[in-house]
């Protein structure tokens, strides 16, 4: 027999996704924590999943904002769907994969400028693989075309993720606004009893290891020659317990080496779909110079169209009486009454910029620290300095996104969980164990979604 108190989970894809990449961590939760599973107290609610939908495939252009208040309207509809069958919500989680983390970040703000968190309780938090500081700079030239085209052919989420972007009347980025302290969407985030990050250590294409790690430093950059020593989980083989930086790294191999062969070629050349067996596999890797070309002119039309058609939806959406009551026009009218109030007063006031120095907080920079992790993803308490050269080893992020690290990294009950998949081209998908039915290699992250599914609170 149901239950009528209800914890509700939400679970929110990344960008170009779709419900179904969400299935395995729908089905692996309610395997541990489901209505039918053996270990659940008798006396906790029922867990309901709610996989959100409308932000699907080409909608995730439409920016965080605009996903976030899409998934706040599934939110109140499903709600009321309990409600008429005598269920009532008691509890809240979330989970976003991707860029659904950082919708799941704007939702809160959302929810909680309704009042939403007056009678639910506030519980899970959980992030995997998201770029929760946008995209690092790092050096070379194809990062170089990525800062530039990305803005442009990812239409307002590409604005957002690369900080090209202006929310609302506060002249700052969405991303350095939902990380400043004194707005609703920390504050909200930093309500939850348990918030877990998930990132992957290594691999991850779509979003790299400081910025889904929330971290100022990348120890595993250079994995494979800077002497880490690195210690797994002996129950998730794949999931990363400890690590140590020896205090004088090793030199780097010479080019063409066999240990600098032996890095380059740790991870496959092709990704799955065009990874074959000789000799076909060669004759592949021969075309490659052919079909670059090609794949890129696509692969930029379709960015391109896909962009100009969410401009489209998103002036058609600016037109609506419902778009007046979002949350971006409550912070304007809120920020207009308090210039109002002020005006009279204050007539000098230093403009607030997203490249603020540390120094404004009170945070303390991790750089410097040995990451000496235990199993619950907390530093140990005998950290000891690292060396320069150590502190060298970090990712190229900009001023902007190191005060949202150190800001972020303030947040009380905030664990962090790191996955290590070696032998893949890309772990982005692998973590969140995305598409198992068509990549082999998808199933080693459902381990990582059983760690999650084991902590969480029901």
């Amino acid at each position: 027999m149901a239950k009528p108190e209800i914890h509700l989970l939400v679970l929110i894809h990344g960008m170009w996704g779709s419900p179904s990449h969400l299935d395995s961590a729908a089905r692996v939760i309610e395997e541990v924590k489901g209505s039918k599973a053996q270990l659940v107290d008798a006396g906790a609610p029922d867990l309901h999943v709610l996989i959100a939908v409308t932000n699907a495939r080409d909608h995730t252009y439409d920016g965080i904002d605009n996903g976030g208040e899409r998934v706040a309207q599934e939110v109140y509809e499903e709600i009321d769907k309990l409600t008429s069958e005598g269920r009532i919500v008691t509890r809240f989680s979330v989970f976003g994969y991707s860029m659904g983390g950082l919708i799941a970040r704007y939702l809160l703000g959302v929810l909680s400028a309704r009042n939403f968190f007056d009678t639910i309780a506030p519980v899970n938090f959980t992030t995997f693989a998201t770029p929760h500081i946008g995209v690092p700079r790092y050096p070379g030239f194809l990062s170089s075309i990525v800062f530039r085209v990305g803005p442009r052919m990812l239409s307002v989420s590409g604005e957002q993720f690369f900080h090209t972007d202006s929310w609302g009347t506060t002249g700052r980025p969405l991303l350095a606004v939902m990380a400043d302290p004194t707005q609703i969407f920390f504050k909200t985030l930093a309500s939850f009893a348990n918030i877990a990050i998930y990132a992957n250590a290594i691999n991850d294409a779509s979003s790299p290891y400081a910025t889904s790690a929330i971290e100022l430093e990348d120890p595993f950059l250079e994995y494979q020659y800077n002497g880490i020593r690195i210690k797994f989980d002996p129950d998730y083989p794949h999931l990363i317990h400890s690590w140590v930086l020896p205090d004088q790294p090793p030199p780097p191999p010479k080019t063409l080496s066999a240990q600098w062969f032996k890095a380059i070629c740790s991870r496959p050349l092709l990704p799955p779909k065009l990874q074959f067996r000789f000799p076909i596999n060669l004759i592949m890797i021969a075309f490659i110079p052919l079909l670059m070309p090609v794949f890129a002119s696509f692969v930029l039309y379709r960015f391109s169209k896909s962009s100009k058609l969410s401009r489209a939806r998103i002036r058609a959406m600016e037109g609506s009486e419902s778009y007046q009551q979002r949350l971006i026009h409550m912070f304007s009218d809120l920020e207009n009454r308090v210039e109002s109030a002020f005006v009279e007063v204050v007539h000098d006031v230093a403009e607030f910029g997203v490249d603020a120095p540390a120094s404004q907080g009170a945070q303390t920079d991790t750089i410097g620290e040995r990451k000496e992790l235990n199993a619950n993803g907390n530093a140990d308490s005998t950290a000891t300095p690292l060396l320069a050269s150590e502190a060298r080893e970090k990712s190229h992020l900009s001023e902007a996104q190191k005060e949202m690290v150190r800001s972020l990294n303030t947040i009380p009950n905030m664990k962090k969980y790191r996955s290590f998949f070696a032998e893949s081209r890309n772990s982005h998908g692998i973590i969140i164990s995305r598409d198992p039915l068509q990549f082999e290699v998808h199933k080693r992250g459902e381990e990582i979604l059983r760690h999650w599914a084991e902590r969480f609170d029901l």
